[in-house]
């Protein structure tokens, strides 16, 4: 969502557009593209619905970990072999990290500074949030827990040391999902989606992050997912957008209420799976009327 968030406050600023083609984002990687990709859009990477993998492959993803070339170099690297290929199921949903460090890549081409930069410029610093930062969380803050079986996901494992190698997603998927804050700072960022309306980015933008994609699949804007129908006893039935994330070793969940007055905002330093399903739960509590 927040990787979204930098791109309203681009659009904003006359710097990229929505409905901007990947050829004309990435130029610079235009001769090496598909022509399957050139109808699709910014917009189709934020709602996932690009034809893009959902990840890069296992390989690229744990040699980016040593990767020395600065941040911006890898994305486009990233960008330039995934987008060689054709897209595969264009218009369909499928969730996509890759997608979104092609959005990093895009963000960059845009405004020549690393994603990193971009969003703090964009979105922390003009609101104050100045507890952010990117990989895991430094100092004498909770360590994040690993699976004891990363492949079953069973069992709460050890506590990673910031300064390991896997502590956190390598940088390059920093578009993905790299950011850490303290839940106060959080929450100025997340009362940007909140009524009666944001501090800084623009209402019609807000409304465009929040806008789905047509189509079969999930309600999925642009960070955020509607819950849709849910059975009573839903642990998000009084939500009216959701997002949840996980590194493998931390997890979080954020929820909006159906009025969008309130936001339930819940972390866990626990990469297995049921400290999402715990998270989704505890959020819904909070919502509830």
């Amino acid at each position: 969502a927040l990787t979204a968030g930098a791109c309203a406050r681009l659009v904003a600023a006359g710097r990229l557009e929505w409905c901007a083609r990947l050829p004309e984002a990435l130029p610079a990687l235009r001769d090496g593209m598909h022509p399957g990709w050139d109808g699709v859009t910014i917009d189709d990477l934020l709602r996932h619905r690009s034809g893009l993998p959902a990840d890069m492959p296992h390989v690229a993803l744990r040699a980016a970990a040593d990767d020395p070339r600065p941040v911006a170099a890898q994305r486009a690297a990233v960008a330039a072999r995934a987008l060689r290929a054709a897209p595969e199921g264009r218009g369909g949903f499928r969730y996509s990290n890759l997608g979104y460090v092609v959005v990093g890549a895009v963000t960059e081409e845009a405004t020549g500074r690393p994603w990193e930069d971009v969003l703090r410029d964009e979105l922390l610093a003009p609101l104050g949030v100045a507890s952010a930062g990117f990989g895991p969380p430094p100092g004498a803050a909770p360590r994040g827990h690993p699976p004891r079986v990363a492949r079953l996901a069973i069992g709460r494992g050890a506590a990673i040391d910031p300064g390991q190698r896997w502590a956190d997603n390598p940088p390059v998927l920093g578009p993905a999902g790299r950011l850490h804050l303290s839940l106060a700072d959080w929450a100025v960022l997340a009362r940007e989606f909140l009524l009666p309306g944001p501090a800084l980015l623009r209402p019609e933008d807000v409304a465009h992050l929040l806008t789905p994609a047509p189509g079969p699949g999930p309600a999925y804007a642009m960070g955020w997912v509607r819950p849709g129908p849910l059975r009573p006893g839903h642990p998000l039935r009084h939500a009216s957008w959701a997002h949840q994330g996980s590194n493998r070793s931390w997890a979080a969940t954020i929820a909006l209420d159906r009025d969008r007055a309130r936001v339930a905002l819940v972390v866990a330093n626990d990469g297995r799976g049921r400290a999402l399903t715990a998270g989704a739960a505890l959020a819904g509590e909070l919502l509830s009327p």
